[in-house]
């Protein structure tokens, strides 16, 4: 019996270390949080915030990269409330939710973005960042796995009354779905 119990409690876990969604590794320092992490291929693309950040204060930044390596590209270069640096607009719907962060820095515009659709059953994630010049569209570096990008909401004025810390940023509410054509 006590062999029977041990092997069920080893199926168990190793059912819930396989169905347990890892989470992502990020650009985020220690005292970071993290609203946004996924890998990319190699690269990693991280959004990352101070402990105090609101639209007004503390700061968010953009960190992309190889975790281990000196980052490729790190916006703003110097802590920015995040609102003097960032756009942000989302969408909230029955079957799902996008949300859309931007910046521009060397005549570059990012768009980091977070899809996710469907029901219960179809539930589907997407998101990554696109880069343009001069309103061209010039890369869609798509998450590959693990997906992680739930937390841009949270960027978000707390319209719904949660506890969870909100940065309070206004959204444009103008999704720009022509970045996916």
């Amino acid at each position: 019996m006590k062999y029977l119990q041990s092997s069920l409690l080893l199926i168990c876990l190793a059912i819930v270390s396989v169905t347990a969604k890892a989470e992502p590794p990020s650009l985020c320092k220690a005292n970071e949080e993290v609203f946004f992490s996924c890998l990319a291929k190699s690269k990693t693309i991280s959004l990352c915030a101070s402990a105090d950040a609101s639209a007004t204060k503390g700061y968010l930044i953009y960190p992309y990269g190889r975790i281990g390596h000196p980052v490729e590209l790190e916006y703003p270069s110097i802590p920015t409330p995040p609102a003097k640096a960032f756009s942000f607009a989302y969408s909230r719907g029955a079957k799902g939710e996008t949300e859309q962060f931007s910046f521009s820095t060397g005549g570059y515009t990012y768009t980091l973005y977070s899809d996710h659709w469907g029901g219960a059953a179809d539930n589907q994630e997407d998101g990554g960042v696109i880069v343009e010049k001069d309103g061209r569209r010039l890369a869609n570096i798509r998450c590959t796995d693990p997906l992680a990008p739930q937390g841009m909401w949270y960027l978000s004025v707390n319209d719904l009354g949660f506890s969870e810390h909100y940065v309070g940023l206004p959204s444009s509410g103008k999704i720009r779905y022509d970045l996916f054509d």
